[in-house]
């Protein structure tokens, strides 16, 4: 059975046992770095450079996918925490029943620390989907934004607003023409906090623990929310966004009128989500139970915004 470290400092004698599986040299200095939805980190520092230790809170075949991802955005110019193989040739090491994986470490901050113009992070998440054309997707069948929603929804209580949103979802859905929309593999939870910079210049894009096969909506859509260019009065913000992207990746413009819904969806699946953890009393990441009952009441109020949303809002002139 698998145990979690959780916030605790790993002893210089285990963090010697963990780097005999790698050629990093000798240890000097381990700092937990902070706990995420799916990984503990640590700052490793040794005679060799500095790394990012993580007890990862996976599968082994998921990890081995999402790592994969790193090394091929890397290979294709995107700066990253690219994976250091193991002395056996492997992404990932296992220690004491836990999954670990070595990074190289990402400075600079990311663009929830200090805030970047718009059009910036239009810009990189286009240079960011170039870099994914031709990255694997064997094995993730069944994930995805869609799957999702209707994966997720079967658990959530009965709530009338909810259930009109999702129907509305499943009508929206229908309307499109899905099978003519673009899809690849996307980072699958792109935000502001996943993009590091010194000044204006990118440094590393980070956490892949949601990447899959999907809909290049999908993560517009949720870079959209996180940088909260919903609204009807954002429309402006909205455009200089979705221009520098188109600069960067030719998404053919007729598509973004499917944003409306992928925008519901991403809201839906922060609603259902969230109440999935809250039921199961995941707190990995959050400060209390209470974080995730507000994640629910914040993605419906979103979906309340979002109705708000005039047909045709993000579709972009040529101009």
């Amino acid at each position: 059975m698998r145990k979690f470290l959780g916030a605790v400092r790993l002893s210089d004698a285990q963090t010697r046992e963990v780097l005999s599986q790698y050629d990093l040299g000798n240890p000097k200095r381990i700092d937990w770095l902070a706990d995420g939805y799916q990984s503990d980190n640590y700052t490793l520092i040794t005679d060799r450079g500095k790394y990012c230790l993580r007890v990862i809170y996976e599968g082994e075949r998921r990890l081995e996918y999402i790592l994969g991802l790193y090394e091929y955005v890397a290979s294709r110019g995107i700066p990253t925490a690219k994976p250091v193989r193991t002395r056996e040739g492997e992404l990932y090491a296992m220690w004491e029943g836990n999954l670990l994986a070595i990074q190289t470490f990402v400075e600079g901050k990311s663009g929830a620390e200090v805030p970047k113009p718009l059009p910036l992070y239009g810009k990189e998440l286009g240079r960011l989907h170039c870099a994914l054309v031709g990255a694997p997707g064997a094995g993730q069948e069944g994930v995805g934004s869609l799957p999702s929603v209707r994966r997720l929804s079967e658990g959530f209580p009965p709530d009338d607003f909810v259930r009109r949103e999702y129907q509305g979802l499943q009508d929206e859905i229908a309307s499109l023409p899905l099978s003519a929309f673009t899809r690849g593999v996307v980072h699958g939870d792109p935000g502001p906090k996943d993009f590091y910079f010194e000044g204006d210049r990118l440094v590393g894009v980070l956490d892949f623990g949601a990447a899959c096969p999907d809909y290049i909506l999908y993560d517009l859509a949720t870079m959209m929310m996180y940088t909260w260019i919903v609204p009807a009065q954002k429309k402006t913000d909205y455009q200089s966004f979705m221009r520098a992207y188109l600069e960067s990746f030719p998404l053919p413009r007729e598509e973004l009128g499917g944003l409306h819904a992928f925008l519901r969806a991403r809201f839906l699946i922060q609603v259902f989500y969230h109440w999935m953890r809250y039921r199961e009393a995941v707190t990995q990441g959050l400060s209390s139970p209470q974080d995730n009952l507000e994640g629910v009441e914040d993605g419906k109020a979103m979906l309340k915004l979002l109705a708000e949303v005039p047909t045709g809002q993000y579709l972009i002139a040529d101009a």
